[in-house]
């Protein structure tokens, strides 16, 4: 007899009518919404002069899409079709370019404020996007991705909030708040609401470098509808039974979180719309704005992510800041019953105010757990199941667990996303069908937990996603950019808890050295005298063979997928060649992905050495090497390699001719473009790993932090440090084990605290 699913849902409200409406048509024309035409829903907290209600916002919204429509021709072929990328701080500004492009006709793509200008390039190249919308801070930043991808300064939209409301483009040609208005489009077909995709967040998911994921008008009018019906229903309830007890509370909260993340998206541009609230706008989160702000606008509803929290609970600077908070939850990291306890001490009376932990993804909407009015926990769950939410515990062959066992969380919603922007592949990979039910496709959440005593608790991770204080950092991202170091044969990173902060991962490298560097290594080591490594004593050329022999010379992807085959001597000669030789053919590369001379000397002016991305970066290039001997390879040997070496996701990875055997059709599992800048003639040669031989490790490890924070945004620098090792454990397939990396990691971390610990 078959086994009966194991399915979670919630015990009171398993399924409720979700409203068939777009989200414009629920939060400005339904009954559903609280908010009247003179509530004010957006202040400047710096200007609290400079705000708006809903009228103005719905008058605004509606004269920036008729500007996007009538210049820009958003929305004009149809709608959910043109990606418009936007980047800001936090500003009022914000909530009317979000609905102005929906109302457009066009889905807004939310790029992170702290993106590198090769960060920002593969995501506007991902979204293929033609539009890109800007905060004053980030002009240049901007400028330049758009520069390389193609995108006229016409069409880079300054938005600014003060002095006066502002969209004009960077040349000043076109102003984008017109004097006419274009209604939006009312929607009630169940069908389009499903499909008509109108944001793009950007996760890693479970494995790989960022992603764009697909939010339709259904996920977010049914992220509203269910996070508020048991809140209501509640409220409903104590008014018919007991009105006299009911004090309704003025809803006001302050945004500080990026609003790039769905908590910051969702928790300040819909969630308070429809309950009639209003946001109080930072600029940028800092410490003493943030508790001069709560405390001057007493601020009622407050989310945040727990490494916020642990500081209130902590910081001696927090006397009665928080006295007016009635309402407070977190999310983006678990946060266990200790810190909840310290935090809630600290939050209105410090009795009746109790932090509701809700649980979620970019991929879910947000939370698809959250704490029930009326009720508090502060064991450290997740809380219960959102309605209309269904959840599933599995172990590594998708076979339901019973209660008290740890597995990982799948996830079944109208929450759920479509999928990943224009990258099917990684879509399928996100979901599982089971044979037991035909209802539809499972996410995999990628987190583990264990339900206990009729509680959900978050416990480990079995996706490779970093969090650093809520931030998102896919480990693959860093591991690529490494690969591209020539002392670097192979890197898997890890995270490892910050020391006053276990919610937060520090980024920390295994690097396993370059062939050629290994045995200079030893070689330098052996002549000196001394053992620069001492940590890694299997650093020997044997050692280092017997690694390279393991790998099959194959210099596989963290994302188990593969890169070109080669050896070690023919990758570095290989590299060497591209990036120096005056390559006949590289006009054939894209234009939108060649850096400008510009924007090549501007990063050379920055990065001191001339050290320009891949991944939107190319390999390190120091101009002090322009010195060095060695030869610049000649055009035969040039043409011996592939003039066009580009990954192109979904497309031909190089394949180099000189590697017998090689497949000419790798296809790259990721749904981005790689590009490597078109090499100038005059550029210096690149390094070879016998250029860091000589280096002390310390030295190395210094040199390999500043070649990751010269390229990556800072939230993705290696604070947890960096470890050589002679090999990276891995599956049967290749793939990086990365929970007994962790594992090991976690037990140094341990060790190297208690040293530090003893000395003091």
């Amino acid at each position: 007899m078959p086994k009966t699913p194991r399915i979670y849902t919630n015990p009171n409200l398993p399924q409720v009518d979700i409203p068939n409406v777009d989200l414009l048509t629920l939060l400005f024309d339904s009954e559903h919404s609280i908010a009247q035409p003179d509530t004010v829903l957006h202040i400047d907290a710096a200007h609290p002069e400079n705000k708006f209600t809903k009228a103005d916002l719905q008058d605004t919204i509606q004269r920036i899409a008729h500007g996007l429509r009538n210049h820009y021709g958003v929305g004009a072929n149809g709608p959910n079709k043109d990606v418009i990328t936007v980047m800001s701080y936090g500003q009022i500004m914000v909530p009317a370019a979000f609905y102005g492009v929906v109302a457009a006709g066009g889905i807004y793509s939310a790029a992170s404020p702290s993106s590198t200008v090769a960060e920002l390039a593969r995501q506007i190249t991902i979204g293929k996007s033609n539009l890109v919308i800007c905060s004053a801070e980030h002009k240049d930043v901007v400028s330049q991705a758009a520069k390389q991808c193609n995108v006229p300064a016409s069409r880079v939209l300054i938005l600014e909030s003060w002095p006066e409301h502002f969209l004009k483009s960077l040349d000043g040609s076109i102003n984008a708040i017109s004097s006419q208005r274009l209604p939006w489009q009312r929607i009630t077909d169940p069908a389009a609401l499903k499909k008509s995709i109108i944001t793009i967040l950007w996760s890693s998911g479970t494995t790989g470098l960022p992603k764009g994921v697909s939010l339709s008008h259904l996920n977010l009018v049914a992220e509203t509808y269910l996070l508020t019906f048991q809140p209501r229903m509640f409220v409903a309830k104590q008014l018919e039974t007991d009105p006299d007890s009911y004090k309704p509370m003025e809803y006001k909260t302050l945004a500080h979180l990026p609003i790039s993340h769905i908590a910051g998206l969702f928790g300040y541009l819909v969630a308070p719309f429809y309950n009639g609230g209003t946001v109080y706008w930072m600029r940028k989160y800092n410490w003493p704005d943030l508790l001069k702000y709560v405390k001057n606008y007493k601020i009622t509803a407050f989310y945040t992510v727990p490494s916020i929290y642990l500081r209130i609970s902590k910081s001696p600077d927090v006397t009665d800041h928080f006295a007016h908070v009635e309402a407070a939850s977190t999310g983006a990291a678990p946060m266990d019953g200790k810190l909840q306890t310290a935090s809630n001490s600290r939050l209105g009376d410090g009795r009746s105010t109790f932090i509701g932990q809700t649980w979620g993804l970019s991929e879910t909407t947000g939370a698809v757990t959250a704490m029930p009015k009326g009720e508090t926990d502060t064991t450290g769950s997740i809380s219960p199941i959102l309605p209309n939410v269904e959840l599933r515990m599995v172990d590594d062959n998708y076979q339901d667990i019973e209660p008290g066992q740890e597995g990982e969380l799948l996830i079944r919603s109208p929450l759920v996303m479509e999928g990943y922007f224009n990258n099917p592949e990684a879509t399928r990979d996100a979901f599982y069908d089971f044979k037991d039910d035909g209802k539809g496709h499972w996410f995999c959440s990628g987190d583990i937990g264990v339900y206990r005593h009729g509680k959900f608790y978050i416990v480990d991770r079995k996706k490779e996603l970093l969090k650093y204080k809520g931030l998102q950092i896919a480990p693959a991202e860093i591991e690529n950019l490494l690969f591209t170091h020539p002392a670097v044969g192979e890197a898997a990173v890890v995270g490892v808890p910050a020391p006053d902060d276990p919610g937060t991962d520090l980024p920390r490298a295994y690097i396993v050295l370059a062939k050629d560097m290994a045995a200079r290594k030893g070689e330098s080591d052996t002549a000196s005298g001394t053992q620069n490594y001492p940590s890694t004593p299997a650093l020997s050329v044997q050692a280092a063979e017997q690694g390279v022999a393991a790998r099959d010379s194959s210099k596989s992807d963290t994302l188990n997928q593969t890169r070109y085959t080669d050896t070690a001597a023919q990758r570095a000669a290989n590299v060497t060649s591209h990036l120096t030789s005056a390559n006949p053919a590289a006009e054939s590369w894209p234009s939108s992905l060649a850096l400008s001379a510009t924007a090549s000397e501007e990063r050379s002016a920055v990065n001191d050495s001339s050290k320009q991305d891949t991944l939107g970066q190319t390999r390190y290039m120091d101009q002090k090497s322009s010195s060095s001997s060695t030869p610049t390879p000649s055009p035969q040997n040039s043409s011996k390699s592939d003039p066009s070496k580009q990954d192109t996701l979904s497309q031909t990875r190089y394949t180099d001719s000189s590697s017998p055997g090689s497949d000419s059709s790798k296809q790259d599992t990721l749904s981005q473009t790689r590009y490597i800048p078109k090499p100038s003639s005059s550029s210096s040669p690149s390094p070879g790993p016998d250029s860091f031989s000589a280096l002390s490790e310390a030295d190395l490890v210094e040199e390999l932090k500043r070649y990751v924070a010269d390229r990556l945004a800072p939230h993705k620098q290696l604070r947890g440090g960096v470890k050589f090792v002679s090999e990276i454990p891995k599956n049967a397939i290749g793939k990086f084990l990365r929970r007994e990396l962790r594992e090991r990691a976690k037990k140094e971390v341990k060790e190297e605290r208690g040293v530090v610990e003893a000395k003091l």
